[in-house]
């Protein structure tokens, strides 16, 4: 993810936060503000999308200045339950994934897609071994 390439931005205020990005850095003051919010607008700002299976939206109080995008998301979900993961897609498109952490741990790592040669030759027959003594009980 390209955190500099993002151009200046005016600061956004709402009634609980105030959200700038200037050249890749992440400038946020928040008082008992929506996480989600903040995080679709830094989106917004910084040419990412949200996706989200958080049940309940976090309220965060914080205030830093001049953090670089990734760190700023760090700062934005620490004591709360959310896990930030940042993804690319194949077609260019930027997510920040917000996993509940009672869930994060539960979701099943990526399985890593075999090298040509480790795959099954697709002509070759199909092989089956049982042995039925091993599950039968005498």
């Amino acid at each position: 993810m390209d955190e500099a390439a993002a151009p200046p931005s005016a600061p956004i205020a709402s009634d609980s936060y105030t959200l700038h990005v200037n050249a890749g850095l992440v400038s946020v003051q928040a008082r008992e503000a929506s996480l989600l919010a903040i995080l679709q607008e830094l989106g917004n700002q910084a040419g990412f999308v949200v996706k989200s299976n958080l049940t309940n939206d976090p309220r965060v109080t914080l205030d830093f200045t001049n953090q670089p995008l990734r760190q700023a998301v760090q700062r934005l979900t620490e004591g709360t339950d959310a896990v930030a993961e940042f993804s690319e897609q194949p077609d260019g498109l930027k997510r920040l994934i917000l996993l509940s952490g009672d869930r994060a741990e539960t979701l099943p790592e990526k399985p890593a897609t075999p090298a040509p040669s480790e795959r099954p030759d697709p002509k070759a027959p199909f092989q089956f071994e049982f042995d039925p003594s091993a599950v039968m009980s005498k």
